[in-house]
Order: structure tokens, then sequence, then C-alpha cells
């Protein structure tokens, strides 16, 4: 296994200590302050909630998934936008903490834990994907998938736009592991399901 992979599958279970990761260690370059401020700002937030949450799980181990998947979130759209700051290989604690938290409250907690487990597992799969690790991404892209049809047929104008934006990134992974009908038929819900969004649901 190569270093920086999980022990176990794409994602690891849920573990009981707070740890450090890379949300407290990575420096933020480049020339867009707005986007440099905004991500130390989440830095800072994710130290704050992990302090709390080693004096008291329970109470403040929800508040500090949420501020991780808010942390991941603005690393992937910096990347996207203007470059990442540092290296893939620093940022990736950040989206595995996400993702282990959240499946930990998904497991043991209420269904409202199950949205920041999808959004964790659809943020984790760009960092994947760009290590070369796309068996992981697509594996962590068909469980968002799973979570958010599911979440779906209970609030479809809210998770519908989210459902097909993930299987958009989904059919991305798909196609670059080489597997075009099954990124052809992701393309084609994720368009089914933003035709839907436009009409109505019609």
């Amino acid at each position: 296994m190569a270093s920086g992979q999980l022990d176990a599958g794409p994602v690891a279970a849920g573990r009981d200590a707070v740890e450090t990761t890379g949300a407290d260690t990575v420096e933020t370059a480049g020339a867009d302050t707005a986007g440099t401020d905004m991500l130390s700002a989440l830095r800072e937030e994710v130290r704050a909630r992990r302090s709390a949450a080693a004096k008291d799980r329970a109470a403040h181990l929800p508040a500090l998934a949420e501020s991780l998947n808010r942390l991941a979130r603005a690393v992937s759209a910096r990347a996207m936008r203007r470059g990442l700051p540092g290296r893939w290989e620093d940022w990736l604690p950040v989206y595995e903490e996400a993702v282990e938290l959240h499946r930990s409250l998904a497991v043991s907690g209420p269904a409202s834990s199950v949205p920041g487990l999808a959004a964790s597992l659809h943020h984790i799969a760009l960092p994947l994907g760009e290590l070369g690790r796309l068996p992981d991404a697509v594996e962590c892209g068909r469980e968002a998938v799973a979570l958010y049809r599911a979440l779906c047929e209970s609030d479809p104008g809210t998770y519908r736009p989210l459902l097909a934006r993930t299987l958009h990134d989904l059919a991305v992974d798909l196609r670059e592991l080489g597997r075009g009908a099954d990124s052809r038929d992701a393309e084609s819900e994720a368009l089914r399901l933003r035709q839907e969004e436009y009409t109505g649901g019609r």
C-alpha cells in the first residue's frame, strides 16, 4: 500500500480519538489573498472545534465534522479556480478525517448525519483522483451517489442538484479509469436530473 493510503478500503472506519490532521499543518500559498484568508480562517475553526471535541466528543464532534467538510470544500474550490495551495498529499488527511467522522456520526447518530457523509465522500473523490487513486475515487463517488439517491426520495428539491453534480464527477473518474460505458450512464443520469430540476421534476 502506497504512502498516504488508508488501511480499510477507500475510507477508514470512524475512530475514537480526535487527531491532528493536515488541517492544522498545511501552509497556504499563492497570490489569492482572499482565498488564503478563507482557508486560514477555516483551519482555525477546525482547530477550535477539535479542541472542544477533545473535551466533550459527543457535544462537539458534529460541528468538527462539518468544519472539516467546509475546509475540504474550500480547498477543492481553490484548487479548481486558482491552483492548489500546497500538495494533495498534505491536504488528503483533511478529507479523510471528514469522511471518517461523518461515517461515525451516520452510523451512531440520527439520519440528519447522512447528508454530511454523502458530501464528504463526494469531496474526497477529487484528491483521490488527483493522487492517481481512481478506483478509490470511483468507490467513494458511487457511495456518495447511493446516499444522495436515497436522500432524493424524501427531498428531491434539495438533493437532486447534489446527486446530479456527484454523478457528473463520478462520470469523469469512470472515464479516466477507462470505463466508458459506465461513465456515459452516469453522465446520462446527471443530465436527466438537471433537466428535471429545470422543469420542476415533471
